[in-house]
């Protein structure tokens, strides 16, 4: 028995050590060579370690565009390929997108999150999970969120804090609402801590318990003495006494803290009548 598992682990380790140097004699490729592979990656014996070395190279302005270039060849071959094939090629064209420059990266991704088609939108979707969200991205899928009312959007969007209008801020907590996720109602508010604090405040009126919750995640203690505010003034405390507790114990609000045990006592008497 024990042989046998030494057998299996000298096994192991010799193939981990040709996997290695079947990824180390790729990655030595220039950048050309790699494109070349990557123009008929669907036939390549090493479409993983090709698209992993293309992933790894600075790329400047020429190889970005020349990069380009191929995945729309490759989305355009997509298009008309078998349901088999196409998944191949959106795959790999969703794993290259993210390491595009915001210029070119930007009209490749609008292509799949525009398509008519849901699984053209899924590629765009997973190309988003690997990509930096700058703020040029950020504010295209806000606007897509607004054409298109798909929250998804507005949860990568929200990874960069933007100023909002009222209405606009509203429109995002309401759609968050009505799929019963607070948490990103949350992130709505908190967006508008630094960028926008009257904003912030007027929201708070509105949605007491999601702006208490967004002021603690913030870690910044300024905001204690309107989390008391808002609590003194919620017609209902009951309902938001986790959350401003909580709130207070992140922000190390001690005083407010000692503070609720005479108001949980003051409401526990008044429940009782």
């Amino acid at each position: 028995m024990a042989d046998d598992r030494l057998q299996y682990e000298r096994q192991f380790q010799i193939e981990e050590a040709r996997r290695a140097v079947k990824l180390a004699l790729v990655r030595s490729l220039s950048f050309q060579e790699l494109l070349y592979r990557y123009e008929s990656i669907c036939t390549d014996d090493s479409a993983s370690e090709v698209i992993f070395a293309i992933q790894e190279k600075l790329l400047d302005a020429p190889m970005a565009e020349a990069l380009a270039l191929v995945i729309r060849a490759h989305m355009a071959a997509a298009a008309v390929a078998s349901s088999k094939e196409r998944q191949k090629i959106d795959r790999y064209v969703a794993l290259l997108i993210p390491f595009l420059p915001i210029n070119v990266r930007l009209p490749l991704l609008s292509e799949y999150l525009e398509d008519n088609r849901k699984t053209r939108r899924e590629v765009g979707f997973r190309s988003l999970k690997r990509s930096e969200i700058e703020p040029q991205l950020a504010s295209y899928l806000r606007m897509r969120f607004f054409v298109t009312g798909d929250t998804r959007f507005l949860k990568f969007a929200l990874r960069v804090d933007a100023p909002l209008s009222a209405a606009e801020a509203r429109q995002m907590i309401s759609a968050f609402n009505d799929e019963g996720d607070e948490y990103w109602g949350v992130r709505v508010i908190q967006s508008q801590l630094d960028k926008n604090r009257e904003l912030a405040l007027q929201l708070a009126s509105a949605y007491p318990k999601e702006f208490i919750w967004a002021c603690g995640r913030s870690g910044n203690t300024s905001w204690v003495p309107d989390i008391r505010r808002i609590f003194q003034a919620a017609n209902d405390k009951i309902p938001l006494l986790g959350i401003v507790v909580w709130a207070f114990g992140k922000l190390g609000a001690l005083a407010e803290l000692r503070e609720m045990n005479a108001i949980l006592n003051e409401l526990e008497k008044s429940s009782n009548y």
